[in-house]
């Protein structure tokens, strides 16, 4: 995955669990966004990533929602930056929350 996918992401590290390919990491983002549903999250960088199939260890952001409480309710997925973490997600995310925010008000 990292010689030809910059940007992906799976709901679980496993080998049956096929990773979905993006372009950029603003279509990674609005899935996301679309997965979170407005809810919370917590974005977790996580440096000893075994992706099936790859040798070696990748930086990633594993990817939490959050309760009420502001604790860890569901764990929505890894996202694979081509070998950046969350500073390379959170700006994506802002972007993508942003232009959510803005068709629900026009």
């Amino acid at each position: 995955m990292a010689d030809f996918a910059p940007f992906a992401f799976t709901t679980r590290l496993e080998p049956t669990c096929k990773p979905r390919v993006f372009t950029s990491a603003t279509a990674l983002a609005t899935h996301i966004e679309d997965l979170r549903q407005g809810r919370a999250i917590e974005l977790v960088e996580v440096e000893d990533i075994e992706i099936p199939g790859q040798p070696g260890l990748y930086l990633g952001v594993q990817i939490f929602t959050l309760d009420a409480g502001n604790s860890r309710d569901e764990c929505l997925g890894y996202a694979w930056l081509g070998g950046k973490g969350r500073d390379r997600l959170e700006p994506a995310l802002r972007a993508v929350r942003r232009d959510v925010g803005r068709k629900a008000v026009a």
